[in-house]
């Protein structure tokens, strides 16, 4: 028997693998996507086009600029802010130093316009300078050469239309599992790395260290919210 082959009205499961490179090292990232809804969800044109009339077990690759689906590097979001500002005590008595590279989570920082204590989406310390810090709000990946893989899993015919959200599929790979871990969660992890890990060079070498994939270990995630740094 043939296997299903994809079309509009298709339900799919696939990998997906996300490749850049940094001055460190060369970096993937995975992602498992279950029941895309090629009607409903979001999915970059030329992705849909390669999908179609395929089945599962098959293959596609990309290379791709970051500005394709996420936000373009932008020079506004790069600014400086007072040493003060950098809260960094995450909920507890000890307030880690903020250190030229790293990334933490934008929830740190007070009295700055549009962040607020739960937002777990990171920033970069920048620069450190008599008492100001500059930080870098530019999505991680922004400004990089990406190559886009992904694998077909099951694909399904669709038997109804039963309505409801529509999924960036490209957001959830770029963004990982950190934006969909409840609050509570994340800043347990975020207290425990503040306060108990140890400082590791392999740790402090993750340079998007919030990509989280199902295929990551707990202690990367933890890993994000010490600070990590290219």
């Amino acid at each position: 028997m043939e296997l299903n082959r994809i079309n509009t009205d298709s339900i799919v499961d696939m990998i997906f693998h996300l490749k850049w490179k940094s001055d460190a090292a060369n970096h993937t990232d995975c992602y498992q996507a279950s029941r895309i809804n090629l009607w409903r969800d979001y999915l970059p044109p030329f992705l849909i086009d390669e999908m179609r009339g395929k089945q599962a077990g098959e293959k596609i690759e990309a290379r791709l600029r970051s500005d394709d689906f996420l936000p373009a590097f932008n020079n506004q979001n790069i600014f400086q802010i007072k040493r003060g500002q950098f809260d960094g005590r995450l909920n507890t008595d000890e307030a880690p130093t903020p250190g030229v590279g790293r990334f933490y989570p934008k929830g740190i920082l007070k009295n700055v316009a549009g962040v607020f204590n739960a937002n777990v989406q990171p920033f970069r310390c920048a620069q450190l300078n008599n008492g100001n810090i500059t930080v870098d709000f530019n999505h991680p990946l922004a400004g990089k050469e990406l190559v886009f893989a992904s694998v077909i899993g099951k694909v399904a015919a669709k038997d109804t239309e039963r309505g409801g959200s529509s999924v960036d599929w490209m957001a959830e790979l770029a963004n990982g599992i950190i934006a969909r871990l409840p609050s509570s969660i994340k800043w347990g992890l975020a207290y425990m790395a503040a306060s108990t890990l140890p400082s590791l060079s392999a740790v402090d070498r993750t340079p998007i260290p919030f990509l989280i994939s199902k295929y990551s270990s707990s202690f990367m995630v933890i890993s994000f919210f010490r600070g990590c740094k290219v």
